[in-house]
């Protein structure tokens, strides 16, 4: 599967990491700082029951709507702050061509 997650904090590491480690093709859209982060870092997720490390090479991250390729994702998660929701709907609404 292909899948979007569009938010990068907390939730969208958790969720994206979980992902990954089960062999899925996960993209990250985040902000430009963060994105600029996981570019250099890779992900690092620790917790109580297990831990997983990502490098760069094996996620897909974009800085914003224009860098996603068309048609690419068989799903699409939101996991971003409940203030942001409006500004997602509308360009996942603006993007409909692209996911």
């Amino acid at each position: 599967m292909n899948i979007l997650i569009i938010g990068s904090g907390a939730v969208g590491i958790g969720l994206g990491s979980s992902l990954l480690s089960q062999g899925e093709n996960v993209s990250f859209l985040a902000s430009k700082k963060t994105a600029s982060k996981m570019r250099e870092d890779g992900i690092k997720r620790t917790g109580l029951f297990t831990n997983y490390s990502f490098n760069p090479k094996e996620f897909n991250i974009y800085k914003g709507y224009e860098e996603i390729p068309k048609n690419s994702f068989d799903y699409v998660l939101v996991a971003s702050k409940t203030v942001s929701n409006s500004e997602i709907s509308a360009k996942l609404d603006m993007h409909r061509d692209i996911l």
